[in-house]
């Protein structure tokens, strides 16, 4: 990070970040923008504007594929600030170049979105080209006065939580949720001096550099992984000490007990007992438990009397998300909803063997077949009984299942960082942009 973002102090011991019932402690004050140092100006965003707010040019079908790049609304979600490289052309005339011409630091907001939540999604433009670049008119652009308001401090302040509480309060909602030029406009934000500003921007920055560091690291590794998979669950490639031809198997041949589902019927939901999981709860090959439902003990006995799930089960989506997988890598009492099968592997199947196989793509080509020849667009039991894969011995079905669990739990643990790291912005982000802690 720079010098600057490293010598900080904070003021205002018992700031609140509740503006509406906080008191004001010494040393800040009350504005439309929320509490903020006595020193800092507070203006609405239409005052620090060299130009009013404009949606951009209508973009016409026949003239995508060539011209000039074309700032749109997909390429304010993929990376901050936008990326030149995912931009797409457009043949914009010279009137429409001049009038929707991107200048460095320009801000873009969406104009639409299905829910509340999404309106107003923004990113800020930073230019590294001569070359023109204009905007399509599904986005609103604001273009700060550098004279006033350093560009990336006032879009920080925009994807700040008090920013968002306005924007998606003032949006109209109807069949989408919209936002006009005037709510832009009226935004209410907090005014630093200009080198306050750009250091406030500059260290969120770097935050978001390391975020992007992170993003790319955890995306190699998963792309390693990948390819250990295709190489270790074919036998492409052997890990030292085995040897030996494999078979082809398939599921019905390697588990204790047929493929079984959870029931039919949807059981009477409470707010504590015993976990019920759906295939929603199936998420990036993991169970996701951040938003369980719960039945009664009562029904869960009654469920376990076809299914009752147990550690090392590998749970599979054959309805709604077909090919969704997990492994039950816990032992905790639960019960399954009828769209998950469960798989349980013998003493020929080691757990994780299987479940790593249901990941590769000579198995998600089968399912893609069962599911497509059925009427429902579902997966059946016994249909997941005659997907097939290669299988070794048990021993080396451990080994390599222990590779690749490796992998996994390193990608993890750069998951669990990104996702810190990410709190950590958000903190710092309210405690930055608030004054409440001041960068010297």
């Amino acid at each position: 990070m720079s010098s600057e973002a490293t010598q900080v102090h904070e003021q205002g011991a018992g700031y609140s970040t509740t503006d509406e019932i906080q008191e004001v402690p010494s040393g800040y004050k009350r504005t439309d923008a929320g509490v903020i140092p006595i020193d800092w100006g507070s203006d609405i965003l239409g005052n620090v504007l060299k130009k009013p707010v404009q949606n951009g040019v209508f973009n016409a079908p026949g003239k995508k594929g060539h011209g000039i790049k074309l700032i749109n609304v997909i390429n304010l979600y993929h990376a901050i600030p936008i990326l030149l490289e995912s931009l797409e052309l457009f043949d914009a005339t010279a009137t429409e170049i001049k009038s929707y011409s991107v200048s460095h630091g320009d801000i873009f907001f969406t104009r639409s979105s299905l829910t509340p939540e999404g309106i107003a999604h923004c990113n800020v433009y930073s230019r590294d080209t001569s070359d023109p670049i204009v905007f399509d008119c599904h986005l609103i652009r604001a273009c700060p006065d550098r004279s006033k308001v350093d560009g990336f401090f006032l879009f920080r302040y925009c994807t700040s939580s008090i920013a968002r509480k306005y924007l998606v309060a003032s949006a109209k909602t109807t069949t989408m949720t919209t936002v006009d030029q005037s709510v832009i406009t009226r935004l209410p934000i907090p005014i630093p001096d200009i080198p306050e500003q750009r250091a406030i921007a500059e260290a969120l920055s770097d935050v978001d550099g390391l975020l992007g560091a992170l993003e790319a690291l955890i995306a190699k590794k998963r792309a390693i992984k990948q390819a250990a998979m295709q190489q270790l669950l074919t036998g492409k490639t052997r890990l030292p000490g085995f040897s030996g031809e494999w078979e082809t198997k398939r599921i019905r041949d390697i588990t204790k007990i047929p493929v079984t589902d959870g029931p039919h019927l949807t059981p009477k939901f409470l707010s504590e007992g015993i976990p019920f999981l759906s295939v929603n709860n199936l998420s990036h090959n993991r169970v996701d438990t951040a938003d369980l439902r719960y039945i009664s003990l009562d029904d869960h006995h009654e469920f376990s009397k076809k299914c009752k799930p147990q550690k090392w089960d590998v749970l599979l989506g054959k309805a709604a998300s077909v090919g969704k997988v997990a492994i039950v890598d816990f032992d905790w009492e639960f019960n399954i909803w009828s769209p998950i099968a469960l798989i349980r592997p013998d003493e020929q199947g080691v757990p994780h063997f299987v479940y790593f196989n249901l990941q590769t793509s000579h198995v998600i080509k089968q399912i893609e077949y069962f599911t497509n020849s059925s009427s429902q667009g579902n997966i059946g039991m016994t249909d997941i009984g005659k997907l097939e894969f290669f299988m070794p011995l048990p021993d080396e079905q451990q080994a390599i299942a222990t590779v690749l669990s490796d992998m996994d739990a390193e990608i993890a643990a750069l998951e669990h960082r990104r996702d810190k790291t990410k709190q950590i912005k958000r903190g710092m982000m309210q405690q930055l942009l608030t004054g409440r802690v001041r960068l010297v």
